[in-house]
């Protein structure tokens, strides 16, 4: 979370750099095959921002719940689609202390990217002015102004070895497809029916395996109803300061530009300290590009024509497609406890791959600032049904 400093704890959820789905599957293979090849997961995390600036801390409350299952070791075992795993995650958040738009109603606050069922028009009056348009109706949050945060329900088909690539010096080649119910706030906001997300990963394993090196690379294409924007006509008249409009024009989006596809990278290195103690360190570039606007023309009384996204260029409203680029950097140890219980504490850094004037790039190691991009944790994660089997045998 932006302005964060994680410290917390978390069952399933862990900020801590995850394995790689190949390296998860090496562990799981050396397991029996429970429940129908069925694993779950429940977790909580606590997020907390110190970034030494006055009046911004905040303090965040997560749940998350995780289930995956052996689809290949059950139907398809000693053949090519063995490691074959399909799993699925949702996660639930609520502040404690803070002041992000994200856990608030329209009351407090209001931002466009998160209003429930937000008018689809954003008014142009005759001047090619934005109309003032807080009579027209619009849909939030009942209730108190803070609210829980849901995320959309992630679905995922993953295989750890397609291949081992001799000529890569043995590299293991993995892949995976990922997709959404786009089911949160803002997905909605967004009119997205899903996205699908496609991602392959090499890995190297050196040093008796106790060093590996893992280099992934991804696609997302995100499909919703809203593509190209343009500038129409519109027949409605509003009320603006008691005084009856009949815009000509209607600009219809909701929040901005929908974004089109992204792509992504990402370099990963792990050592294994020991049977139960491995450290990693990971970086990673992200860049996704947004819609355009298909028409900018206006047409204003005793004005004529005029290209709305030209005059507002300075203020970054063009009509083309966005490149928006984020980069990520993190550090983490995890320590394996038992067959259901293991630890961890990372250091990470998610922030914008330029600067905020788009000249230079950002350093993606530490930010302390008030942007608060880094963050700390330390968490726990738990096997349900490993935990279950110590409980039962007692």
């Amino acid at each position: 979370m932006k302005n964060a400093i994680l410290v917390g704890l978390a069952l399933g959820a862990s900020v801590v750099p995850r394995l790689a789905f190949s390296e998860t599957a090496e562990v799981e293979s050396k397991k029996s095959l429970p429940l129908y090849g069925l694993s779950f997961g429940l977790g909580v995390e606590d997020t907390s921002g110190v970034n030494f600036e006055p009046e911004n801390y905040n303090n965040v409350l997560s749940y998350s719940f995780s289930t995956s299952w052996q689809a290949g070791k059950l139907l398809a075992k000693d053949t090519f689609w063995e490691p074959l795993k399909a799993s699925a995650s949702f996660s639930l958040s609520h502040e404690l202390a803070g002041n992000s738009e994200l856990y608030r109603g329209t009351q407090f606050s209001p931002s466009s990217r998160y209003y429930s069922n937000r008018a689809d028009s954003i008014f142009i009056d005759d001047t090619g002015g934005i109309v003032n348009v807080e009579s027209v109706p619009r849909g939030g949050f009942d209730g108190a102004d803070k609210r829980l945060n849901y995320s959309d329900i992630s679905l995922s088909l993953e295989h750890s070895k397609i291949a081992e690539l001799a000529s890569l010096g043995g590299a293991r080649l993995s892949g995976g497809l990922r997709g959404a119910l786009p089911i949160s706030v803002s997905s909605r906001n967004a009119d997205l029916y899903t996205n699908l997300a496609l991602s392959m990963g090499l890995r190297w394993k050196l040093m008796e395996d106790k060093l590996s090196l893992s280099l992934n690379l991804g696609a997302t294409k995100h499909f919703g109803a809203y593509k190209n924007a343009s500038i129409k006509t519109n027949d409605d008249t509003i009320d603006v300061n008691g005084v009856p409009y009949d815009p000509p024009t209607i600009y219809p989006a909701k929040g901005g530009k929908s974004t089109n596809f992204g792509l992504s990278s990402g370099l990963r290195v792990g050592y294994e300290i020991s049977d139960s103690l491995s450290a990693s360190a990971r970086y990673s570039l992200s860049a996704s590009r947004s819609y355009g606007i298909s028409d900018c023309t206006l047409e204003v009384a005793g004005s004529g024509t005029v290209d709305v996204c030209q005059s507002n260029e300075e203020l970054g409203v063009t009509a083309g497609g966005d490149w928006r680029n984020s980069q990520a950097f993190g550090i983490g140890l995890s320590y394996t406890v038992n067959d259901w219980l293991g630890l961890g504490a990372s250091l990470s850094t998610e922030s914008p791959l330029r600067q905020a004037d788009g000249h230079g790039y950002r350093q993606p190691f530490v930010n302390l600032n008030r942007n608060g991009y880094t963050s700390v944790g330390v968490s726990a994660d738990i096997t349900v049904e490993e935990f279950y089997k110590v409980v039962a045998k007692r």
